[in-house]
């Protein structure tokens, strides 16, 4: 069996995530005059009684930063205008963020927004709808259809393989999002976003006193040692104790950890912090599963700052690339993979919607390379393809290499999106005709948002000659946080097994279907299937009809943005 390693960024960041397009802009387009620019915002920013980041803000933002760029001026220029008119007025008295927040984001995402917004042909309103709906829809340029060769001659599709009786199996476990929060605090605020109408809250930790509030609030919620079902991340407790559990419950065949160990405070990473996290979280792996295969993807929060994965392609590469990340990576994880392979890793992690590291061709080739040869191949990667965060365009080429290759693949697995789920592939992209794969979602070990903590383990079809390498049977476990907190005991308990909850012949891609054309009908399964999703923190009353039939819609389309076409009929 094989396993790609090198897609695990393709799919994971800019090929399935946000994106802008690097082209230069049109500066003589710049509205207003600057020193008008500076007193609509601050007009804008001392109006209390309107909360959050809205799309003329955001335009003004943009305009500004343009003129500033016009005129040559610093980067130390900009940072001080968006610093007074933004951070020191606007973001606080219109609740975008706690103060600290503010303040942070323009150290972290500056220098990356004034460089798109530079070299960004997209107008200010076509810029901010990107982030604010009320801009518009925003349509990415980057997610039109761009050409990948697939090889043709694909052979006949072979049925669904039934395993024998008495052949090896192996047991695999499965570990995604754990964002470690090495600065949680226990006491501290855990709902710190609580009637306060901030658009991105993360709790559990100690803030600066608010000085124009006159001081820090009183503790309504402390944060508990164990982690709480909240706007926050694990300790790292959690997490060590965690590992040492389930090293405990049985030996693995190998380990998938499917990307983003770092916490969500985006506006404090540091290349420095994230690879001591890197290499830290590898220690605590190497202790506790000795001998153990570990096979990782990359998450888009590896990015310093968060989703900065600039191409090959561009000038500013030596300065804005992502190369440190993946010396750091290949230093690490030197422990799993071999020699041979460290070389694809250090350039292969990167791809844009245009393919500019021809990773997709990359993996095409390695696909029809394995299906010569009769190999079975795994994809390990962080973010699936029918993700609202994946590029159109990757997602659709993605997509048809997946169908060409059906026989070679024998499973994908992803994270990223913190809940249990999956995703459907049919042939020639129709929901009428044969299902041809399933994505695997692994439920995360962090509890942001509101989620309890959870991991999965595999059984698949034992290494042997003529081995399948399908996934036979799934098993997700999950703390109870409020127990687990009372208790003062970390404790996983199996929440349910595949197969058996669902009443599945088998975890085949007709299964699967089967399971979700059985859904449409069953309201009692479909309240099953949304309690796994949330790992039982929300209550499945609080979703209407719409609700629960875009449960059944997601799971049906593994191409993004084409609910239209795959949930038809439902």
């Amino acid at each position: 069996m094989k396993l790609f390693l090198a897609i695990i960024i393709g799919i994971g960041i800019i090929g399935c995530g946000f994106a802008v397009p690097l082209f230069k802009a049109d500066q003589s387009k710049s509205g207003a005059t600057f020193d008008e620019i500076q007193d609509q915002i601050f007009n804008l920013g001392v109006k209390p009684q309107t909360r959050g980041l809205t799309c003329d803000l955001c335009k003004l933002l943009v305009n500004g930063i343009r003129q500033l760029i016009a005129k040559n001026k610093t980067e130390e220029d900009i940072d001080k205008f968006v610093r007074t008119f933004f951070a020191g007025n606007t973001c606080v008295n219109l609740q975008i963020e706690q103060p600290y927040v503010c303040d942070k984001i323009i150290e972290e995402f500056g220098n990356e927004i004034y460089f798109a917004i530079e070299h960004s042909y997209l107008e200010p309103h076509e810029f901010c709808g990107a982030f604010i709906k009320e801009c518009g829809t925003y349509e990415n340029p980057l997610n039109q259809p761009w050409p990948l060769t697939i090889p043709g001659n694909k052979p006949a599709v072979k049925p669904w393989p039934t395993v024998p009786d008495g052949k090896p199996k192996m047991r695999v476990l499965h570990l995604a999002d754990i964002h470690v929060d090495r600065e949680y605090a226990i006491g501290s605020e855990s709902l710190c976003s609580n009637d306060e109408g901030f658009v991105y809250a993360f709790c559990c930790r100690d803030y600066p006193p608010d000085n124009s509030a006159g001081g820090k609030a009183a503790i309504k919620f402390p944060a508990p040692k164990w982690g709480i079902a909240e706007n926050c991340d694990i300790p790292f407790i959690t997490f060590d104790e965690s590992m040492r559990l389930i090293s405990l419950q049985e030996k693995f065949d190998y380990i998938i950890v499917t990307g983003d160990l770092e916490s969500h405070a985006i506006w404090d990473y540091e290349k420095e912090t994230t690879a001591a996290n890197i290499a830290n979280i590898t220690a605590t792996l190497l202790k506790y599963f000795p001998g153990i295969p570990v096979y990782q993807a990359v998450g888009n929060h590896e990015g310093v700052p968060m989703d900065a994965f600039a191409p090959h392609s561009i000038p500013e590469y030596d300065t804005r690339g992502p190369q440190w990340l993946y010396t750091v990576l290949n230093e690490n994880w030197g422990h799993w993979i071999p020699d041979s392979v460290k070389e694809s890793l250090q350039y292969y992690l990167f791809i844009n919607a245009t393919d500019p590291d021809l990773t997709l061709d990359w993996l095409a080739k390695e696909l029809l390379d394995s299906e010569q040869k009769g190999e079975k191949v795994h994809i390990i990667s962080h973010i699936p393809s029918g993700d609202s965060y994946c590029l159109k365009s990757f997602s659709a080429n993605y997509y048809s290499l997946i169908n060409r290759f059906e026989n070679t693949i024998a499973a994908q697995f992803f994270g990223h999106t913190h809940n249990d789920h999956f995703y459907m592939y049919f042939d020639e992209a129709n929901p009428k005709n044969r299902p041809t794969h399933t994505a695997f979602v692994a439920p995360s070990l962090t509890t942001y948002s509101y989620l309890n903590p959870a991991y999965r383990v595999y059984t698949i079809d034992g290494n042997y000659p003529g081995s399948s390498f399908t996934v036979l049977d799934e098993e997700n476990y999950w703390a109870n946080l409020t127990e687990v907190n009372s208790n003062d005991k970390l404790e996983f308990k199996l929440e349910y097994n595949k197969r058996q909850d669902y009443n599945m012949k088998d975890l085949s891609p007709a299964s699967h279907h089967d399971l979700l054309m059985r859904m449409v009908n069953d309201s009692a399964l479909l309240d099953k299937y949304i309690t796994h999703f949330y790992r039982n923190t929300k209550q499945v009353g609080e979703c209407d009809p719409a609700c629960r039939k875009k449960f059944i819609c997601d799971a049906m389309t593994g191409e993004a943005g084409k609910e239209d076409i795959f949930c038809a009929g439902l």
